[in-house]
């Protein structure tokens, strides 16, 4: 294995920290143990009170790697549910999911946010393809919402086709919170 995956991967992180562990219990010094298993003495003392402070080693257990999510499980069952019934469900004048409206929904929702990109990743992680979603959608009628907690309006305002294809003011692109660069100007 590369070593620069190997050092990524959890399961050898943790029984590279066992094994300093299990030679600490043994006796051997701090400085031996991180010449042994390279790493920094820093580790084998950090290591060492985590021994002393819980005896059995369940601090040195691997933990996930990365940010922790901002949706849980349920949330996104919940999230995958919403999306199923389209987005006219939510009253949003659109045929098909966009990223902006899914963005818009799990802010609505779940008081959250996130970019495009993390909001693709989100989808990518919970196995959601907005594709196979639209390809069901077109092929059923339109779901009632007449039930449950009811449609979220995510409204977006239809701009006729001559003002769509106008380049837009600073003062539009202002008002949509995007920020602008006026220094060049």
């Amino acid at each position: 294995m590369d070593a620069l995956l190997q050092k990524m991967d959890p399961a050898w992180l943790e029984s590279r920290r066992l094994e300093g562990a299990r030679l600490l219990e043994q006796g051997v010094g701090a400085a031996e143990v991180a010449r042994h298993l390279s790493v920094s003495r820093q580790a084998v003392y950090l290591w060492r009170s985590a021994l002393l402070v819980n005896g059995d080693g369940q601090q040195l257990k691997a933990k996930k790697l990365g940010r922790r999510e901002r949706l849980n499980a349920d949330q996104i069952d919940q999230l995958r549910s919403w999306l199923e019934q389209g987005p006219r469900a939510a009253e949003c004048e659109r045929e098909v999911w966009t990223i902006l409206l899914v963005r818009k929904l799990i802010a609505l929702r779940f008081g959250c946010t996130y970019s495009d990109a993390g909001c693709w990743g989100l989808l990518r992680r919970a196995q959601i393809s907005l594709k196979d979603i639209a390809v069901r959608l077109r092929s059923r009628p339109i779901a009632d919402t007449s039930e449950g907690e009811g449609p979220v309006s995510l409204a977006v305002p239809s701009v006729p086709r001559s003002v769509a294809m106008q380049v837009p003011s600073k003062h539009f692109i202002g008002s949509l919170g995007v920020a602008t660069n006026s220094a060049g100007k």
